[in-house]
């Protein structure tokens, strides 16, 4: 037989480039007519080895490749596992039995040999490996978006439907990046760097399929993206958060430092005082003593010179040298009181005053604000306990999923599910507000709310009142205090304690502190609670 034999006419033996008969049989094993394979020739140089579709398809395989390497950029790789000791390198002999394992259990979707499938795989659906290679691959092809049936066709594991979607997907990319007119498409593009044989096309329908799996499919790499993207946004922001809260908490302890050390200078400056004061007193009583023993000393001296004396001399001075004497006979006292340090008035107690003093530095607020749920249009305080409103967001934040949006509210950190609770709020002049509780369910979105507000002068609440409401007078503090198990939330003027109003809500959930501000020129403030230390 000739090189390039013409084949019988039959089916088999049509062009696959123009439909024609009298394809001839070439080295491949492929089939083209003599125009066809002309036109080959001439574009591929005759010294080049194979036909259309052996090129097409190799150029198929590295556009695919290229697709999948950018759809799994950055995605870690599975490494096959070890193999294990006792089996041939490839796994195609059976450990245990030292035979080929040329069957596939489809249930435990493994590998095995005849002997296994004797003993351990009788009730299981076994399969040849080429049968099994079939039905595995159209599981997967199913799997994954296509929804035509298919015959696994070709080597590359495709049906013949999918090979030619794939086909044609891969030659409208190549034709844009080699700039080829689109006439070539039903036959195939002819190159010298690139070409591809297409089949017939099987219907649109199925084309439509293909695109619409690979839109999917870009639409799920869009999403992958995205949500990469958000994790690297959420990870700086946590970076921010962790420096921010740091620096904050060194300075809160700075100033706990700082006072202790204040109050650690001010107790020792007293005992250095009290020992200074307490060492001048007993110089003083020294120098006195001193005086005392120089001048009784003289005394006694002039005594004993008197006593030696001539009785006459004695006698004449005897009146003045007693009475001399009498004077330093009077009692003197020499016991020392109160010239020691009073350590117990320094050391007792001393952590308990210090902090019974800690009151004007340390403040208490029973309600904190929770940063995470606040809207971006609000700024908090560093100690989280105001906020105000903002044109533009003050540092970006993570859509996450506890975050209000487009509500310029904010919920506290702490809810509660029992008990009386209230906290004031220092409004001022402050035109639009919201205070209140949320009682959370299954997210912010669909909590219940108890709410007092203000609004273009009006006040309002939520559930809406059946009347208008009238204030004497506008509140500069709101009290608000929820008692969990009555189901009431009470809104009063915290400076006279006088009732604003009562809404009744029976409670079923934990309920949180709720406050929104949209006024531009004046925050809201948490109001901190005094502090008292006491015994019992």
């Amino acid at each position: 037989m000739s090189e390039n034999q013409a084949l019988p006419g039959s089916s088999s033996s049509m062009c696959p480039g123009c439909q024609g008969d009298g394809s001839l049989l070439l080295p491949c094993g492929h089939c083209l007519c003599p125009a066809c394979l002309s036109l080959c020739q001439r574009e591929l140089g005759k010294e080049q080895t194979g036909c259309t579709e052996c090129v097409s398809r190799q150029l198929l395989d590295g556009v695919m490749k290229g697709l999948l390497d950018a759809l799994f950029q950055g995605q870690p790789r599975r490494h096959p596992p070890e193999t294990a000791e006792g089996i041939e390198e490839g796994g195609d002999v059976c450990r245990e039995h030292g035979e080929s394992r040329n069957v596939f259990c489809m249930e435990d979707e493994e590998l095995i040999c005849e002997q296994c499938q004797d003993e351990e795989h009788q009730d299981h659906e076994c399969n040849s490996l080429e049968e099994a290679t079939q039905e595995c691959k159209s599981r997967l092809i199913q799997k994954y978006g296509v929804t035509s049936s298919y015959c696994i066709h070709g080597s590359c594991g495709l049906s013949k439907s999918v090979a030619v979607k794939m086909d044609g997907f891969a030659n409208s990319i190549i034709r844009k990046w080699l700039g080829l007119p689109r006439c070539l498409s039903e036959v195939g593009l002819f190159g010298r760097k690139a070409q591809m044989v297409l089949e017939p096309r099987e219907s649109t329908d199925q084309l439509r399929e293909l695109r619409e799996a690979v839109w999917s499919l870009q639409e799920k790499l869009e999403t992958l993206k995205k949500a990469k993207q958000s994790c690297q946004e959420t990870t700086q922001h946590v970076r921010r958060q962790a420096q921010n809260t740091s620096r904050l908490i060194k300075q809160n302890f700075e100033k706990l430092h700082q006072f202790l050390r204040d109050e650690e200078i001010s107790m020792l400056r007293k005992v250095s005082e009290e020992e200074e004061q307490k060492s001048r007193k007993l110089k003083e009583r020294m120098d006195s003593l001193s005086e005392e023993t120089r001048t009784l000393t003289e005394a006694v001296d002039s005594a004993e010179e008197a006593m030696s004396a001539p009785d006459r001399d004695f006698l004449k001075s005897y009146k003045v040298t007693s009475e001399r004497m009498s004077s330093f006979c009077a009692e003197h006292p020499l016991e020392l009181h109160g010239f020691l340090i009073n350590e117990a008035k320094h050391l007792g107690s001393l952590r308990f005053r210090v902090w019974e003093k800690m009151q004007n530095v340390v403040s208490y607020t029973p309600v904190i604000l929770d940063p995470n749920t606040a809207d971006v249009c609000l700024s908090l305080s560093e100690d989280l306990t105001s906020l105000r409103f903002t044109d533009e967001e003050y540092s970006p934040h993570p859509k996450n999923p506890e975050r209000f949006l487009q509500q310029q509210c904010v919920l506290a950190c702490e809810g509660f599910l029992s008990g009386s609770n209230r906290w004031d709020v220092e409004v001022g002049d402050c035109t639009q507000w919201e205070l209140g509780v949320m009682e959370m369910t299954d997210s912010i979105r669909t909590g219940c709310l108890c709410t007092l507000s203000l609004s273009e002068g009006v006040y309002k609440t939520n559930p809406p009142a059946e009347a208008p409401l009238k204030l004497r007078r506008k509140p500069q503090k709101v009290r608000v205090q929820v008692e969990y198990e009555i189901g009431r939330v009470t809104f009063s003027d915290a400076t006279d304690n006088s009732i604003i109003y009562k809404i009744k809500q029976r409670f079923t959930e934990k309920v949180f502190p709720y406050f929104s501000n949209t006024c531009k020129r004046h925050p809201l403030q948490i109001l901190s609670e005094k502090v008292s230390v006491y015994t019992e």
